[in-house]
């Protein structure tokens, strides 16, 4: 927080098929929360490719109004090279910010 802006982190539940009513609750939640944030965090396993899962989270995300920032998370567990590697692949699939 400054006297001018402040940054709140909201931490959705993830975005999967869901098998119960609780599960199509929480990905409403999800969506529901896309459409009224002022920026998205996509965040992603960096030592794990780029699945089916992704690109229906990228199908959902090609309509949001807001920046969208890529986030890799485990980068540590692979090589400099497999982290452009993931990057260059979900770059070629969305404006990111």
């Amino acid at each position: 927080t400054t006297p001018d802006s402040q940054i709140v982190f909201l931490d959705t539940p993830g975005i999967h098929k869901p098998k119960h009513e609780l599960g199509e609750f929480m990905v409403e939640s999800a969506y529901s929360a896309l459409r009224e944030v002022d920026a998205v965090l996509f965040m992603v396993n960096a030592n794990e490719k780029r699945g089916p899962g992704d690109n229906f989270i990228i199908e959902k995300l090609r309509g949001i109004k807001a920046p969208i920032f890529l986030v890799l998370n485990k980068i540590d567990l692979i090589s400099p090279q497999e982290v452009m590697e993931r990057i260059e692949s979900y770059q070629d699939s969305l404006d990111f910010a």
